[in-house]
């Protein structure tokens, strides 16, 4: 039988890969991950002590990158995994199929939930449900109708705002998350004009300009939106190879669903 690895060979120099003393009882596992299989499938395993014996089922078991990279100094240039997943509504959810067929999947395994709902809103047209409106003064005055003061600002959420009719999101969730950036915006206006008492009015007038620009950004598909596997719903950050590793932990294509938000998270 023809050996697998042929020279020209190009060794690391020893000043480079200076020797390290290692015992010769250590374990040494080759291991391949399957796209189908859930767990890693060891190749080879034993100790350094038995490598020079089994050299010749090394030679065969190990990866063509690993021993170019040993033998011949190659720095491999690995393509990115992809990992194939399907995305379908959740049960009882108002939402559609995606269409022309797109439900099966793939893509690098570092894409993150986010990117898959922004995705889904693409594919389905959503518009995002309506939000309650607010309005903004730099009054100092605390009141307890639904009023919130922030610095000196408050924040008034307006009541004749509708729920969307596929899912009951909280105006806490809402007003909470919409007037994060919101406020940061306001605060940073009437700090420039602080020193000027006699614009009061001017800068309110801005900073409800301001307010109200970043209300209609402020819905991204993540606040309204989310995924669900293995009856968890999925944060924002997780990525495909996360997602397929710690919480669908099975065989196949991974299967996640899509719904509109319930609750806050």
């Amino acid at each position: 039988m023809h050996p697998l690895i042929q020279p020209p060979f190009n060794q690391y120099p020893p000043n480079e890969t200076p020797e390290i003393q290692i015992p010769q009882h250590t374990t040494v596992i080759i291991s391949e991950e399957s796209h189908e299989a859930s767990t890693n499938v060891d190749l080879y395993r034993g100790t350094l002590d038995d490598m020079e014996r089994d050299a010749e089922i090394i030679e065969q078991k190990a990866p063509t990158w690993l021993i170019e990279f040993l033998i011949k100094n190659k720095i491999p240039a690995k393509e990115p995994v992809k990992v194939s997943f399907i995305l379908k509504p959740h049960e009882g959810s108002e939402l559609d199929e995606l269409p022309n067929g797109n439900a099966r999947l793939t893509a690098n395994r570092m894409l993150r939930v986010r990117k898959i709902l922004a995705y889904i809103v693409e594919k389905l047209e959503l518009d995002q449900p309506p939000i309650k409106p607010i309005s903004l003064t730099t009054n100092n005055n605390t009141t307890n109708n639904g009023t919130i003061i922030f610095n000196g600002h408050s924040v008034t959420e307006s009541t004749n705002a509708k729920d969307n009719g596929g899912g009951s999101m909280t105006a806490t969730l809402l007003a909470t998350e919409s007037l994060e950036n919101a406020l940061g915006d306001a605060e940073k206006n009437t700090d420039e004009g602080s020193n000027e008492q006699d614009n009061t009015t001017g800068n309110n007038s801005q900073s409800t300009a301001a307010v109200e620009e970043e209300r209609k950004n402020a819905m991204k598909p993540e606040l309204w939106l989310e995924l669900v596997c293995q009856d968890q719903i999925l944060p924002p950050t997780m990525t495909l190879a996360t997602i397929k590793s710690q919480i669908w932990k099975a065989s196949g294509d991974l299967t996640m669903t899509y719904r509109l938000r319930m609750k806050s998270v």
